[in-house]
């Protein structure tokens, strides 16, 4: 019902093989968000942290397409289609919408303030392009698609990648603050995370088109980092 014919066929080209080498690229990431935090405990300019922050982004996506092209495969199957782009992008803005209504009247009932929109840098906003591309690429292009290898139950495989998903914004924390802890990131920002998964995760299973999340997952970052509860 939320899985199209084309995703279906998509997973059924991918075994255990191509699982367990899933698991091996989210270490990798994890390993790269450890390193990424790491750049956050020196002297280093905010500027310059910004700049980091998005090489490390376009190493991932380099990554991606690096073992897709070594695999000869073809960039569709991680998503990036021109079949379906239209339902995809209308079903990521739509979903957008409904999320970051979400995130914002929770806080405004939450905390009983009002709402503020703050204007961001460009440097932010290219970050809050990038990084959405690069993480929509890894967690739902490639890592979920591959796993489904390993794991033939697509819920379970859907709540692994979810759990990665969420896991990849932890070690950036972990090293700054010298603390390992899955209690470091707030519970409500741990919920949105998850959300924001599984509506991305349905799109690209509902369309096999990529393009959808990646509107969302952008809206998403953007929407929540220029409206400002105050």
């Amino acid at each position: 019902m939320f899985t199209s014919v084309d995703y279906k066929e998509l997973q059924e080209r991918y075994h255990k093989k191509e699982g367990i080498g899933a698991i091996g690229i989210y270490l990798l990431a994890m390993l790269l968000a450890a390193l990424q935090g790491y750049c956050y405990t020196t002297n280093l300019k905010a500027s310059i942290l910004d700049y980091l922050q998005t090489v490390f982004d376009v190493l991932d996506i380099f990554i991606l397409l690096l073992l897709v092209k070594v695999a000869k495969q073809k960039l569709n199957t991680i998503g990036f289609t021109k079949q379906s782009f239209l339902k995809s992008a209308i079903l990521g803005m739509i979903e957008s919408i409904l999320l970051i209504g979400f995130v914002t009247f929770h806080s405004v009932l939450s905390l009983n303030k009002s709402i503020h929109v703050q204007l961001t840098s460009v440097t932010l906003v290219l970050l809050f392009i990038i990084g959405p591309i690069a993480e929509e690429m890894m967690f739902r292009g490639y890592i979920e698609t591959r796993l489904s290898g390993l794991v033939k139950n697509p819920l379970l495989c859907s709540c692994i990648t979810g759990a990665m998903f969420v896991s990849i914004h932890y070690p950036v924390n972990w090293v700054v603050l010298g603390e390992v802890s899955f209690l470091i990131l707030p519970t409500f920002h741990v919920i949105c995370l998850l959300l924001l998964h599984f509506l991305c995760d349905l799109i690209y299973r509902k369309t096999n088109c990529l393009w959808g999340s990646i509107i969302l997952h952008i809206l998403y970052d953007i929407g929540t980092a220029v409206i400002i509860v105050a």
